[in-house]
C-alpha cells in the first residue's frame, strides 16, 4: 500500500503539478474531477446507493442533483412516479486526492417548504449529511463514513453505521434507532420521543435535549453521558463495570435510578464504562 501510494504521488507530481491521481482497472492514470448540475421534476421519495462518493441532501432553490466525481466514476439518476434514484455505478480501485480538490459527492437539493416522504441512503466509504426539515421516514446507512442530521423532523428514523460517528443536532425524532458497531454518538439540543441508541465501543452523549416517553441506550465498551438534564425526568443506570452518577452523587452500585416512574425517561446501560447525568 506505501509503495502503491508514492507511485500514485509521483505520477501526479509529474503531471503539471500535483494532480489527482487514481487507479482505475488496475492502471494508475491522472484522474480529472468533474462537476455536473442536473434539474429534476419533483420528488418525494429519494433512494440512493453509493460507493465512495459522501451524500448531502439539503434544500436549494430547485429540485436537482449535482455530482462532483474522478474520472472512473459513473453515476445513473433518473425521477420517475415522484421517486429520485440514484446509483454509483463505478469508481477508483484507489486513489489520492492531491492539492485543493473538491471532495467527490452527490448533493441532491429540495426547495423550501417541500416535505419528503421517504428517504433510504446508503454508502459504503462515504459520509453523509441530511438536512431536510420535514421528512415522513428517513433511512441512513453508511459502512465506514459519519453520518450527519441537523435540523431535520422525522416521523421514522432509523440510522446504522460499522464504522462512523452519528451527529443529530436541532433534529426532533419519533421513535428512532440507531445504531453504530464503531463510533460515537452525539444528540445536541434534540427532541427525541421513545428512542433506541445501541453502540459497541464509543462513547453516547445526550446534551441539551428534551426527552419524551422512554429512551433507552445499550452501550458495551463505551460512557454514556446525559449534559444538561433535568431532575422532573426519570433516570435509570446500569453499569458492570464502572460508575454511575446521577446529578452530584456517584455510586459504584450496578443500578442507580431517579424518579425512574416520570412519563419522560432514559435508561443508560453499558457493560464497561461509566455512565453520568449532569445539570450542566
Amino acid at each position: 500500500m506505501l509503495v502503491a501510494g508514492l507511485a500514485l504521488l509521483a505520477i501526479g507530481g509529474l503531471n503539471h503539478g500535483f494532480q489527482p491521481v487514481a487507479i482505475v482497472s488496475g492502471r494508475p492514470m491522472v484522474s480529472r474531477v468533474t462537476t455536473k448540475t442536473t434539474n429534476l421534476a419533483p420528488f418525494t421519495t429519494i433512494t440512493a446507493k453509493a460507493d465512495d462518493l459522501d451524500v448531502v441532501v439539503k434544500n436549494g432553490p430547485h429540485y436537482q442533483v449535482k455530482v462532483t466525481m474522478l474520472t472512473g466514476t459513473g453515476i445513473t439518476s433518473r425521477v420517475h412516479a415522484g421517486m429520485l434514484t440514484m446509483t454509483q455505478t463505478g469508481g477508483a480501485d484507489l486513489g489520492m486526492l492531491l492539492g485543493h480538490t473538491p471532495t467527490p459527492r452527490i448533493t441532491i437539493t429540495v426547495p423550501k417548504n417541500k416535505k419528503i416522504q421517504t428517504v433510504k441512503i446508503r454508502t459504503k466509504d462515504g459520509a453523509l449529511r441530511y438536512t431536510i426539515p420535514q421528512t415522513g421516514q428517513l433511512r441512513l446507512a453508511s459502512a465506514s463514513g459519519d453520518i450527519t442530521v441537523s435540523g431535520a423532523q422525522v416521523g421514522q428514523t432509523e440510522i446504522r453505521t460499522v464504522s462512523g460517528d452519528i451527529r443529530l443536532t436541532k433534529t426532533q425524532l419519533h421513535q428512532p434507532q440507531i445504531t453504530t458497531q464503531d463510533g460515537t454518538i452525539t444528540v445536541t439540543q434534540g427532541t427525541i420521543r421513545d428512542g433506541q441508541f445501541q453502540l459497541s465501543s464509543d462513547d453516547f452523549t445526550l446534551r441539551n435535549s428534551k426527552l419524551l416517553g422512554t429512551t433507552r441506550v445499550r452501550n458495551r465498551d463505551g460512557e454514556n453521558r446525559v449534559i444538561g438534564a433535568g431532575s422532573a425526568r426519570g433516570y435509570r443506570l446500569q453499569t458492570r463495570y464502572g460508575e454511575n452518577t446521577l446529578f452530584n452523587r456517584t455510586t459504584e452500585k450496578q443500578v442507580a435510578t431517579h424518579n425512574w416512574s416520570a412519563a419522560n425517561r432514559i435508561e443508560l446501560v453499558t457493560q464497561s464504562g461509566d455512565n453520568r447525568v449532569t445539570a450542566r
